[in-house]
């Protein structure tokens, strides 16, 4: 799986002003893991949530970034 986030994560530079979630948490944790480098523990913990939380919603939010890519 960490290939497919590499993959993933090397396209979000070009996805962050389009992809659009839903989940307003779920965009405040993409954009803290991903463009400000935070962990997904300390992106979760500013949410005021845990890091299991976190995982969980960093991978829905892996899965919308594969819909919205796949068209």
């Amino acid at each position: 799986m960490d290939h497919i986030l590499r993959r993933e994560s090397a396209v979000l530079p070009f996805t962050q002003n389009f992809v659009i979630f839903d989940d307003d948490d779920q965009r405040s944790l993409v954009q803290e893991f991903y463009f400000q480098g935070r962990s997904l523990k300390d992106a979760g913990a500013d949410l005021g949530k845990s890091r299991s939380w976190a995982c969980r919603k960093h991978a829905s939010a892996i899965a919308v970034l594969r819909e919205s890519l796949a068209g």
